[in-house]
């Protein structure tokens, strides 16, 4: 896992070596829903609408690399034997994205774009029975996509992240999906 990760901001970082020299900050908010595959055993789990605030920033023009800070709260209802409600889980993410723009003029400018990140679990309700924060990893890997739309000063993205690495210590199966809408500017 640590070699994956070293190999992709190297690649990351060369990536941007050759992109035109241009900073781009998007701010952002947005909701989101999380659902788990390959639940543990005995339970489900429903995705529920969280919310999220992100400053990203962006380099070069057509071709871009993009990093920053997401925080998010997730919502998943988790029913099975001892567990039963909603968990919320606050996270911090740092992106690594590598996107390229589809038209030549800034003004309207749809995108598309993929990476890695790293989700760094800050905090979980631990009022629901059956659930602890000690439970889960301390951080977990995922993978992006997305497409996105950039309106004048205006930003719009809808993206898709799947964990590449397990949620829960004793669950290794458990991985998560979320897919999530934002709405941000563009400053140059």
């Amino acid at each position: 896992m640590i070699r994956f990760s070293l190999f992709f901001i190297l690649f990351f970082v060369n990536t941007l070596s050759y992109c035109q020299a241009d900073w781009k900050f998007n701010p952002k908010v947005g909701i989101g829903s999380t659902f788990l595959y390959n639940n543990p055993p005995n339970t489900s789990s429903t995705g529920k609408l969280g919310y999220e605030v992100d400053v990203l920033a962006r380099y070069g023009n057509k071709l871009y690399g993009a990093s920053g800070i997401e925080w998010s709260q997730t919502r998943t209802d988790l029913n099975g034997i001892g567990i039963t409600g909603v968990v919320d889980i606050q996270s911090i993410t740092i992106p690594l994205i590598i996107g390229y723009g589809l038209s030549e003029y800034e003004d309207l400018n749809p995108r598309i774009y993929g990476g890695a990140s790293w989700a760094f679990i800050a905090s979980i309700n631990e009022n629901i029975e059956g659930v602890e924060k000690n439970d889960f990893h301390d951080s977990v890997l995922g993978l992006r996509a997305g497409v996105g739309l950039d309106l004048m000063i205006f930003s719009i993205d809808l993206e898709y992240e799947h964990s590449a690495s397990p949620l829960f210590k004793d669950y290794n199966s458990t991985t998560y999906g979320r897919v999530k809408f934002t709405l941000g500017i563009v400053l140059k």
